[in-house]
């Protein structure tokens, strides 16, 4: 389950804007009143994709990796 999550992340990153959050919350800010920038969540996320890495999961062409380093650099 762990690793079908990780693919997840992975295939939800937004690799093309480094300025901006590589995920958002999936909410629409006009029905919530907050923004669907996902900030401090992004380093669990990380963390997250870090564990799976160190297990040898990488994830199809090294997305997880990518997704990873998308994280890092937000």
């Amino acid at each position: 389950m762990a690793e079908h999550w990780g693919e997840v992340f992975a295939a939800k990153c937004q690799f093309a804007h480094p300025d901006l959050s590589p995920w958002n919350r999936y909410v629409d800010p006009s029905v919530v009143g907050w923004s669907d920038v996902l900030t401090g969540t992004t380093s669990i996320i990380v963390d997250f994709l870090d564990d799976l890495i160190q297990l040898g999961h990488r994830g199809k062409d090294d997305a997880i990796v990518k997704a990873r380093d998308a994280g890092r650099r937000f």
